[in-house]
């Protein structure tokens, strides 16, 4: 398919249903209906193009038969005559752009073997920014920093999806924030510190919402040069190879996420805007 042909994501026209675009599939999940858990109710997608840009993306119920088996994470396609929905106002964003992109009866998905953008894009915000509350609260983020503090598991709820991990993660200046780790999420961090009991202080990129990925002491750039930034000259109180042990009483006091989120499930969520599931970010230094 001739590049002259492809669309990308910064020139797409919302009104227009023939457009190309040429995408990687970055992120990709199911959500089960709310009245059968057995169903499959919505595939869920966030796409990157060879710019760097994001969309969100969504295939509905009555077209998943059409792409369950074609789309798969990590890969990418041509994707031909698909339309696009503004998102909800005010609702939670998982990228940065309005739109949203739907897979409909004559969109037409063909793999692609030539893409050459990047594989994740991470776009990582400055703690500071998350402590003074300036970054918009209703846009997803990504974060890397060191863990230097851990809680005790949670397991509250006969559901494990909503069992709770809260860690303590430090940046490269030395400013901490709590993350709250739901269901798998919390259970993928707490296989990792059994595993490895005397090297604990590695450091983690995680996106929240129900489109969490959470990466440990993976061999990525990002992880790689962040691991740099820790090596030089003037580095924040890192000394020592052990952690805090944040104490169960301690955890209540911080974690207000329960106080003041009713759990649901992940339809719900993704019915009323993935308010729920997203990562509790907070200071507490």
């Amino acid at each position: 398919m001739a590049a002259s042909n492809v669309t990308l994501i910064a020139d797409l026209d919302v009104l227009r249903d023939d457009l190309t675009f040429k995408l990687r599939v970055i992120n990709l999940w199911n959500q089960k209906s709310f009245y059968n858990k057995d169903e499959l109710y919505l595939i869920e997608l966030i796409l990157i193009d060879e710019q760097g840009n994001k969309i969100q993306a969504n295939v509905s119920r009555k077209n998943i038969y059409r792409f369950i088996d074609i789309l798969k994470d990590g890969h990418a396609f041509y994707i031909k005559c698909p339309i696009f929905a503004s998102e909800r106002m005010g609702g939670l964003r998982l990228t940065r752009h309005h739109y949203k992109l739907t897979f409909v009866h004559n969109t037409v998905v063909t793999e692609c073997h030539d893409f050459y953008g990047p594989t994740f894009c991470f776009e990582f915000v400055d703690y500071q920014s998350l402590i003074s509350l300036v970054h918009p609260p209703n846009i997803s983020i990504d974060v890397i920093g060191l863990v230097v503090g851990i809680g005790d598991m949670w397991r509250d709820n006969a559901d494990v999806n909503k069992h709770r991990l809260i860690i303590q993660i430090q940046d490269a200046n030395g400013l901490q924030l709590s993350v709250t780790l739901l269901g798998h999420y919390a259970y993928t961090m707490q296989n990792f510190i059994d595993n490895n009991v005397h090297n604990l202080r590695r450091p983690t990129v995680n996106t929240y919402c129900s489109v969490t990925k959470l990466f440990i002491d993976t061999d990525i750039d990002e992880i790689n040069v962040f691991k740099k930034s820790l090596d030089r000259d003037d580095p924040p109180d890192l000394s020592s190879n052990t952690h805090t042990i944040i104490p169960s009483n301690q955890v209540c006091q911080h974690d207000d996420f329960k106080l003041k989120f009713q759990c649901k499930s992940n339809v719900d969520v993704c019915q009323h805007g993935k308010e729920i599931m997203k990562v509790k970010l907070e200071n507490i230094g």
